[in-house]
């Protein structure tokens, strides 16, 4: 880990109460980090005060940090980071964490878990996997969000899914709108679903949408033990589709975890 001094070039509300920033580096003006890690941010040196947020955007731009931030809370981080203007300077000690791609996952069907704010590492690791590292197998992303006014990048993840064949991704709304086209209610009902349908039989042309060279005839145990999971947001969220997965026959092995409350 290394200490840094970076300058705030660009932070904008880009929906409700999520707040982008690109914090560019000046001192040092480079970082090395994994896509999912995060940083501590200094809030109030006098008093001690740091926040841990995750690192946003891949680490392949090396020159900056991409933060996004859920002010709802108003805590002393949320309200730090919501009156920063371009130009000022903040602190910061990075990297740190775990939460990142395995390399024991590489050659499996990689799912994605977010709700809210907790977009940030995965939205790092689905970048890094795709543009960076031509990652050919698998990626499937489920992003839970409350309204549809609270929707953002939505239009990103739509152009990804478009330029590579091997990713998809769903968003689904716990509280929708009337008439909305799309999914809706909790990721854990729609994630256990396929969970579900993918184990039972691997080979049903719906549930596998991506042809990946895979032997019809595999086992459920093979089947299940190519899937690997990684979760990010609410720590009930969290609880309740990790109990889940291991009740469906998921290796708590293949389940990766990050609580962001």
């Amino acid at each position: 880990m290394q200490s840094f001094t970076a300058r705030v070039s660009e932070h904008q509300l880009i929906a409700g109460s999520f707040q982008y920033l690109h914090l560019e580096l000046v001192n040092p003006d480079k970082i090395e980090f994994q896509a999912g890690q995060y940083l501590i941010l200094t809030v109030e040196a006098a008093k001690g005060i740091r926040r841990n947020y995750s690192i946003a955007s891949r680490p392949e731009m090396s020159h900056a940090v991409e933060l996004l931030v859920d002010v709802k809370p108003q805590g002393s981080g949320s309200q730090y980071l919501k009156n920063l203007k371009p130009g000022e300077q903040v602190k910061f000690v990075a990297p740190f964490g775990n939460f990142v791609v395995q390399d024991a996952c590489v050659n499996h069907q990689l799912l994605f878990v977010a709700t809210g704010s907790g977009i940030s590492p995965i939205r790092s690791m689905i970048l890094d996997l795709l543009i960076t590292k031509k990652h050919q197998g698998p990626i499937r992303l489920w992003w839970g969000m409350r309204r549809q006014e609270d929707c953002f990048w939505v239009e990103d993840f739509d152009n990804l899914e478009k330029e590579y064949q091997n990713f998809k991704w769903d968003l689904i709304l716990s509280r929708p709108p009337k008439n909305w086209p799309l999914h809706f209610g909790h990721v854990t009902q729609h994630l256990i679903e396929y969970t579900k349908q993918s184990t039972i039989n691997p080979a049903k042309p719906r549930t596998v949408w991506y042809r990946a060279k895979r032997d019809p005839r595999q086992s459920r145990d093979n089947q299940q033990s190519t899937m690997c999971f990684y979760l990010c947001g609410n720590k009930f969220m969290i609880e309740e589709l990790s109990t889940k997965l291991a009740e469906v026959g998921i290796n708590k092995e293949h389940i990766h975890t990050e609580k962001f409350f």
